[in-house]
């Protein structure tokens, strides 16, 4: 068995000008290919790890609308992947790889345990979740969980909270300790119609608005190392949720930001660092 985090390049590498394969994911036939050695080159290289990156996530969805503390189930399991690979037609055992869904580039997987959530202050609220995933050895035993993980400072204020896909494949939460504001987009779209000018009657009429709810969440002042965990682990997260505490209310949301600086003491004029947060909600509103 070879282990392997996701962002590393996994390359066989064979001698046949032409040579057929297959992947399994465990015994279920997920790829069947056939490649090509390259004029004058040596060997004929597959790049395995383009097609098994295809198998891997890490969705806590099922889990929030759940009521459950935890999942080790279906959704839990595809952070980690065991995949087969054998030759087409003789269906001889090639080699085997387990893949874990990292994509921190500076994380190298090879079967230990790992915990993969790097809060970014430990900090947490009364109603909050604490988000924590770990990876059990070989084994790939893969639990989310909403009540564990390294949160031991408990606020006595804050009324949203993060929760996000780190990079490398774990989730994490965070307590905003400064302001949030909301805000909606309003997009219009109307029709004309014949009118008496004489009257009060419409000439154009709205027929249905679209509402983007978005929000714009101050973090509040950050140490050197939070906030460069902040800017690797937060802001390019593909899958981040919005948890309004006092209501209860978790709404998917996506962050729009397309850039982030790594802010430190020294390059922020002396302060500490504070970043403000663009995010919009998934889920765009309707009034007809």
């Amino acid at each position: 068995m070879k282990y392997y985090s996701a962002w590393e390049d996994v390359i066989l590498q064979r001698t046949e000008s032409v040579f057929d394969y297959r992947i399994y994911n465990s015994t279920n036939l997920i790829f069947q290919g056939r490649a090509y050695k390259r004029p004058n080159a040596d060997t004929n290289d597959i790049k395995l790890n383009k097609i098994f990156e295809n198998y891997l996530s890490n969705s806590i969805n099922d889990l929030l609308n759940s009521g459950e503390s935890e999942d080790t189930g279906v959704n839990a399991s595809k952070v980690f992947q065991i995949m087969k690979l054998d030759a087409d037609g003789t269906e001889t055992l090639i080699d085997e790889y387990t893949i874990l869904y990292d994509w921190s580039y500076d994380f190298r997987y090879r079967g230990s345990n790992a915990n993969l959530p790097r809060p970014i202050n430990g900090r947490y609220g009364a109603g909050m979740y604490k988000m924590d995933t770990t990876v059990s050895g070989p084994s790939g035993a893969v639990t989310n969980t909403l009540n564990g993980g390294a949160y031991n400072v408990l606020a006595d204020c804050g009324n949203y909270a993060l929760y996000y896909l780190n990079a490398y494949g774990g989730w994490d939460a965070l307590l905003i300790d400064g302001t949030v504001l909301k805000k909606s987009t309003i997009t219009q779209y109307t029709t004309d119609r014949n009118y008496n000018n004489n009257s009060i009657e419409f000439e154009q009429t709205k027929y249905i608005n679209e509402i983007q709810d978005a929000y714009e969440i101050n973090t509040g002042f950050l140490t050197d190392e939070q906030a460069a965990n902040l800017s690797k682990n937060l802001i390019p997260s593909k899958e981040v949720y919005l948890h309004i505490i006092s209501d209860n209310k978790i709404i998917p949301v996506l962050i729009t930001d397309n850039s982030v600086t790594y802010q430190t003491y020294q390059t922020n004029n002396l302060q500490m660092p504070q970043y403000k947060i663009n995010v919009k909600e998934s889920q765009v509103k309707l009034r007809r």
